[in-house]
């Protein structure tokens, strides 16, 4: 993302002036994503047109919260806490890519898998607008809310972005607020810090034992009103092209019912000329019962223009997840045979791509498995930039059909499909 076009520095611009600096340094604790295949491969460059003044080892993203704030905490990056609010805590975060690394290095690093030292990233600075109250999904006007601030800052950033448009991060359980804006940031910046990120961090515990014991699920649920009412402030009041959302594990549990509810509204999220404001939709390893999940997929697919889900047979989160919390297997593990009732629902909804990352592994001679593949696989990385990019449908992107309608596999030759399929629409560059 480019910085917002202002005249001052952030702290001391017009639209920021009463913003309120909540953290300073951070602690290192995550490292740069693994780099797309078909930027170490195909010779794709996501920022070879990144303008000079964007050419910066750190990136500012928007976050939205119902965390609250850590009281007292002024020293440390973590300034929202595990507690839940009933408001929505607007703001900007600014992520520092490595430690006394150029843009050069970073440059590099972004298109090559095989890097000499990982590159950690911390959470520098974080401002906040204020907060916005919802009744139902009704904005409160609250002269010193700061949500006006925050719209007018994602909009100068949308008129200016090579791609218009929104990607929404919503997180897993066990993590804080520094992962959320981590991972929102990185998800900017492979995407060529051509869109405008968005972190939605709802109140998980840094205990997995809350969310097996259900204490986080009931958060999660009842961070889902929220995520609709934002949403819908952003479909509305933004010039965003489209809104894209990825969710990953738990996250997909808020995400899922929210789109649910939106897929029934009566006044659903279009656009002017009819289309959904509401793009692709990617539920990455998503950690929610398959009869749930399958039960909301209808509505789901009628809210969003595309859904993409990503499935592995050795997911060991999602197995745990089963086994100690029951209901039942998860949408994000795949299975040899689908049972019939999922390739029904899946064959109904032209719009749905699932992707099961396990399938071809005999051809291919290896599995991908694991609860992160998503951001640790170049393949399914590739992948998931192509999806949050373009328009491109799963054969596009250089999938492989499977012998069930709509569920897709990686072939041994991805690679090589998907640079072809990069060169052919992006040429050298985004």
């Amino acid at each position: 993302m480019r910085a917002a076009p202002h005249s001052f520095p952030l702290w001391t611009s017009p639209v920021l002036a009463s913003a309120l600096l909540l953290a300073g340094c951070g602690v290192p604790q995550h490292t740069l994503m693994v780099a797309p295949v078909i930027y170490d491969d195909a010779g794709v460059d996501p920022l070879a047109h990144t303008d000079p003044s964007n050419r910066s080892t750190s990136e500012e993203i928007f976050f939205v919260t119902n965390r609250a704030r850590d009281p007292g905490d002024f020293d440390r990056p973590l300034a929202y806490g595990n507690e839940p609010t009933n408001t929505l805590q607007l703001g900007m975060a600014r992520v520092s890519f490595g430690d006394m690394i150029t843009w050069e290095e970073l440059h590099v690093a972004t298109r090559n898998s095989k890097r000499e030292k990982e590159i950690a990233l911390s959470l520098t600075d974080i401002w906040e607008y204020g907060r916005v109250r919802f009744d139902g999904h009704e904005r409160i006007d609250d002269p010193t809310d700061g949500w006006s601030g925050f719209l007018d800052d994602i909009n100068a950033e949308l008129a200016v972005a090579h791609c218009p448009e929104i990607v929404i991060y919503v997180h897993g359980a066990k993590v804080n607020f520094y992962h959320a804006c981590m991972y929102a940031a990185q998800l900017d910046h492979f995407a060529g810090r051509d869109v405008v990120a968005i972190a939605f961090a709802w109140p998980t515990h840094q205990d997995i034992f809350r969310y097996l014991t259900g204490e986080d699920v009931s958060r999660g649920r009842d961070s889902v009103e929220l995520f609709e009412s934002i949403l819908r402030l952003l479909a509305h009041e933004t010039t965003a092209r489209r809104i894209n959302v990825v969710c990953w594990s738990a996250g997909g549990r808020v995400v899922s019912r929210a789109l649910e509810d939106i897929g029934n509204w009566d006044e659903k999220l279009r656009s002017p000329t009819g289309e959904s404001r509401l793009g692709a939709v990617v539920f990455a390893a998503p950690d929610v019962p398959v009869d749930e999940f399958l039960e909301r997929l209808p509505s789901i697919h009628e809210a969003a223009e595309r859904v993409i889900i990503t499935a592995s047979d050795d997911d060991l989160a999602l197995s745990n997840a089963t086994f100690f919390m029951g209901h039942g297997r998860r949408m994000g593990t795949s299975m040899p045979t689908m049972p019939d009732h999922d390739r029904e629902v899946l064959e109904a909804l032209e719009h749905v791509e699932f992707v099961d990352v396990s399938s071809g592994r005999d051809e291919r001679g290896f599995n991908i498995d694991g609860h992160k593949y998503w951001f640790t696989h170049p393949w399914v990385a590739s992948d998931l930039m192509l999806t949050i990019r373009t328009r491109m449908s799963a054969p596009q992107r250089g999938l492989a059909a499977t012998n069930v309608p709509n569920v897709w596999s990686f072939p041994a030759d991805y690679p090589e499909r998907a640079s072809a399929a990069a060169k052919a629409a992006l040429g050298g560059e985004w």
